[in-house]
């Protein structure tokens, strides 16, 4: 997978828009994920999927190419020790498919997720969401984590040299006005914090996320 050098994905794949788009018309809903990963190698498993349970979660796994592997988003209101350990049950049904958790903070909710981030990254690679604009404050409590374990999530502003902190090198980037220029400031930020001992990952989001631009990326990331 580290050969891959970047990989990219979307932000969910139950996207009704897709149907007679990406997705044949007639293709029934259990299969979507396993078309999606017949040219996606990772997809984002939004906060939003995770209560339709343990039973889903494995049907993810079984039903997909064993290529494809997740980012799991966790639920920020997921803060109390009880829904601490069920997150971490339902991350069990993943396996060594999931690459990492994407954890959303806020100035409110930084220091009630340390719990949740304290716990998660004993296991699994971590990335802070800060949002578009992060702020300073938040960048420098970052700091009171592992950064060798602890990403931060770069959302296409700026110079992306957050990338080459943690694990991960994880963008999340919004289709909306997104053109094929901003596509390859992206890859070259990606590319920029390249190591063989790091994933690399550019997730796409919207409603529903672009899958032409998806594919667009893919064939620019295999010129450059």
């Amino acid at each position: 997978m580290k050969d891959s050098r970047v990989l990219i994905g979307a932000e969910g794949w139950q996207h009704a828009q897709w149907q007679g788009g990406f997705y044949p018309e007639d293709l029934p809903t259990d299969w979507q994920l396993a078309y999606y990963s017949n040219e996606f190698a990772v997809a984002l498993i939004p906060a939003a999927y995770w209560p339709q349970g343990p039973v889903a979660v494995t049907s993810w796994v079984a039903e997909s190419s064993e290529t494809l592997r997740f980012i799991a988003e966790w639920p920020p209101q997921w803060h109390t020790p009880a829904l601490i350990e069920q997150g971490c049950v339902l991350l069990e049904h993943l396996g060594d498919r999931v690459l990492g958790v994407l954890v959303p903070l806020s100035v409110p909710t930084a220091a009630i997720m340390q719990a949740v981030i304290e716990r998660l990254q004993t296991r699994y690679r971590v990335c802070l969401d800060y949002g578009e604009d992060i702020p300073a404050p938040l960048l420098t409590a970052a700091g009171q984590f592992n950064n060798e374990l602890v990403s931060v999530c770069w959302h296409g502003s700026g110079d992306g040299k957050i990338l080459q902190q943690g694990p991960l090198a994880l963008v999340r980037i919004e289709c909306k006005g997104l053109t094929l220029r901003d596509v390859r400031r992206v890859l070259d930020a990606c590319l920029a914090a390249q190591d063989p001992q790091r994933y690399l990952l550019v997730i796409f989001a919207g409603k529903p996320p672009d899958v032409t631009l998806m594919q667009q990326a893919k064939v620019m990331l295999d010129m450059m």
